[in-house]
């Protein structure tokens, strides 16, 4: 450890991520426990810049939800108590908290990247998972930090508990990605969120996964034949229709079926018509939701916005405009 910072400022930006699914809920019916396939997205971003000082002060934008706040707070604390030096760290943007993105993790995980970055200390994502305490289910967000595009994970062997969220469960190495897959940048991705309803978190996420799992072993091997044959194979071929369809037939099945059905009316209803209206678009529900994204190509993007502008009621729903993200997190050293 270095008895002083290496650089006068650091400064990190990511993206979020969409979550498609998690695959092995049945105990590690399949070899495995967990696991789950997702996409880096390009914004909203989290921006957080630290700098030395006599002392850790850490502070945050007006529009940082609280939640972010204790949990940054915490985790800066503990990643640098023992450092001879302290810092200031300024968290000046996350993306929208509980629909889908993996708000959290991102600004834990940006947090402390910069914190390591300013200290010349180097740090992998197994680090950042004992540091920030995520990835203890599937390793989409905390990988996306690294590295973008397209990740799909194998989870971590069985260890006999009940399956738990990431927010119950702690993690000592990351989920091993099996597959990364660059796409195109050119292609859209619009993210639809209901402005009156949060994705199930906390103790509420705590009592699904006990209410909903151990899933049947069937399911879990049918949405791991799914994502492996269906899914990722139609991205790498850059067929969206295909991988649009192989994303309605895992929200039939497992826990994406089981996230899908505790989403309110509103919500529901809007993903089937999406579906219907967008064939050959992909669209499903990012991790708890509430959040619904629309991933089309260039060529489809006037009718894909159109089509929402029409169907998303503007006083019920917003939309974020984004893109795929193939690269991870930017840090700017001065």
């Amino acid at each position: 450890m270095a008895e002083r910072a290496q650089y006068r400022r650091v400064r990190v930006r990511s993206g979020p991520r969409l979550h498609f699914g998690l695959i092995d809920l049945a105990g590690g019916a399949t070899g495995r426990k967990y696991g789950g396939v997702g996409l880096a997205i390009a914004g909203p971003q989290t921006v957080v810049e630290v700098s030395p000082n006599e002392i850790n002060t850490i502070v945050f934008a007006a529009t940082v939800p609280q939640e972010h706040r204790d949990a940054v707070t915490t985790a800066v604390t503990r990643f640098t108590e023992c450092w001879p030096f302290g810092v200031r760290l300024h968290v000046e943007s996350t993306p929208p908290i509980h629909v889908g993105l993996g708000s959290k993790t991102s600004a834990i995980c940006c947090a402390l990247l910069a914190c390591s970055t300013l200290a010349g200390q180097s740090v992998t994502v197994g680090d950042l998972v004992r540091a920030s305490g995520r990835g203890g289910v599937s390793g989409i967000g905390i990988n996306t930090i690294f590295d973008g595009g397209l990740l799909a994970d194998c989870g971590h062997p069985p260890d006999g508990l009940p399956e738990t969220p990431s927010s119950a469960t702690v993690p000592t190495n990351p989920p091993l990605v099996l597959v990364r897959e660059r796409l195109p940048e050119d292609w859209s991705v619009i993210v639809v969120v209901p402005r009156d309803a949060a994705g199930a978190a906390g103790d509420e996420e705590v009592a699904m996964f006990r209410h909903h799992t151990p899933l049947p072993r069937d399911e879990v091997l049918e949405t791991l034949s799914i994502i492996y044959h269906r899914l990722l194979p139609a991205f790498a071929l850059r067929d969206l229709a295909s991988a649009g369809h192989a994303l309605g037939a895992m929200h039939r099945v497992g826990f994406k079926a089981r996230e899908l059905a505790t989403q309110n009316t509103a919500v529901r209803s809007l993903y089937h018509e999406l579906v219907t209206a967008l064939p050959h678009a992909a669209v499903g529900l990012s991790s708890m939701g509430p959040g619904i994204f629309v991933i089309s190509s260039q060529n489809e993007l006037g009718t894909t916005v159109s089509r929402l502008r029409r169907m998303c009621d503007s006083e019920r729903f917003y939309h974020i405009e984004t893109a795929p993200r193939n690269s991870g997190s930017k840090v700017e050293r001065w």
